[in-house]
């Protein structure tokens, strides 16, 4: 290769590099134009990158001038994408994000935005809830709101859950929390409920946010609500839904054969009381000389196979139509729910129908 190809293919990889490489600066500020130090600097898809001086300020290396985009992040601001396009200056304004704090929770006068209460409200929606499959929604609650303790009362199927806000209060009286569903005072909780057929939970733990109530919200306030039909006049939505589990006993205890049996309960009768034990041992067993006779190789009954031992089905079922339009939503829901439960003879079984109907009613001018 001669001196000059070698030079001009030098000359030209220089300026292919300086064709896609290029320095970026510039400014990342907020909406009232002040200079975000630390923000976040990034050649998208890459791990080319930087952040801001104090000034808001940032120098980068672009890889690639016209292919490459930067994304620009700072804590509490949402993300903006921008492509550089041979740019060698970038200015970027972030907006402050405020999701969060725009989040309606339910009330005991109504709906406002989080940002607005000033007492203690957790919230759970109605996809968590979703991911619990049981037929008690208290249940689909344990762990996931603090300070609330969700327990149940016994293992079997069907068994009542009670929920404490914040401790118990009381020593004579009740210290379940007062329950509303759909604006009603409930009694009976969140039992008579499907978990699938409500829209989110809002829990009013302290005297401010339960003050409405009275003396009923003392000890704390369970807002529950259900889901609602829709605007869209043109479309009636019809879903099913459906899961279906089953359980057995993980670990069963290792029990003794029918010899090994009577063996263990002759030495019992024979330290116990030599004469008559061994006497009531012969009425029971017959005589010792004949157990491997009587007993070796008999198959007796395991109770805790026979009581403990099947393998339980549970399975849910829901249909649902909802539909409406501007002046009129509806929701009719079917909800079927079994658990049979391991233990021989328990289970729970439970149905539930759900019609809810939003209307708003017109005004009537009776002068007319």
């Amino acid at each position: 290769m001669s001196k000059s190809k070698f030079i001009l293919s030098i000359v030209m990889f220089l300026v292919a590099i300086s064709v896609h490489a290029i320095e970026v600066v510039g400014k990342v500020i907020d909406n009232t134009g002040e200079g975000l130090p630390g923000a976040s600097v990034l050649v998208k898809g890459t791990t080319v990158g930087t952040i801001t001086d104090f000034d808001g300020n940032y120098t980068l290396n672009v890889p690639n001038a016209q292919k490459d985009v930067l994304v620009f992040s700072f804590v509490g601001m949402a993300n903006k994408e921008i492509p550089v396009k041979g740019k060698t200056t970038i200015n970027v304004t972030l907006e402050s994000s405020a999701i969060a704090l725009d989040e309606v929770v339910a009330v005991g006068y109504g709906t406002t935005r989080r940002r607005d209460v000033t007492g203690s409200v957790a919230s759970v929606k109605a996809d968590e809830l979703s991911k619990v499959p049981t037929s008690d929604v208290s249940q689909a609650l344990a762990g996931r709101v603090a300070g609330v303790q969700v327990t149940q009362s016994e293992g079997q199927p069907g068994a009542s859950v009670s929920i404490r806000v914040r401790g118990g209060i009381s020593i004579t009286q009740s210290n379940e929390p007062l329950y509303i569903i759909d604006g009603f005072p409930n009694e009976d909780g969140m039992s008579t409920i499907a978990p699938a057929d409500i829209e989110s939970i809002d829990i009013l733990k302290d005297a401010s946010s339960t003050a409405i109530y009275g003396a009923r919200g003392a000890n704390g306030v369970v807002v529950i609500t259900t889901k609602s039909g829709s605007k869209n006049e043109s479309k009636i939505n019809v879903s099913y839904d459906t899961y279906v589990g089953f359980k057995n006993l993980a670990n069963k205890l290792s029990v003794l054969d029918l010899r090994e049996f009577v063996l263990l309960d002759y030495e019992r009768r024979r330290w116990t009381d030599a004469s008559e034990g061994l006497a009531s041992f012969e009425t029971n067993y017959g005589k010792f000389a004949d157990l491997d006779t009587n007993y070796a190789g008999r198959k007796g009954v395991d109770w805790q196979d026979a009581t403990l031992g099947r393998t339980a089905l549970t399975q849910n079922h829901r249909v649902s139509i909802a539909g409406g339009n501007k002046e009129l939503k509806y929701n009719l829901s079917y909800t079927f729910f079994d658990d049979q439960g391991l233990m021989e003879g328990s289970g729970f079984t439970k149905h539930n129908v759900k019609f809810r109907v939003d209307h708003n009613a017109k005004s009537i001018d009776l002068c007319s």
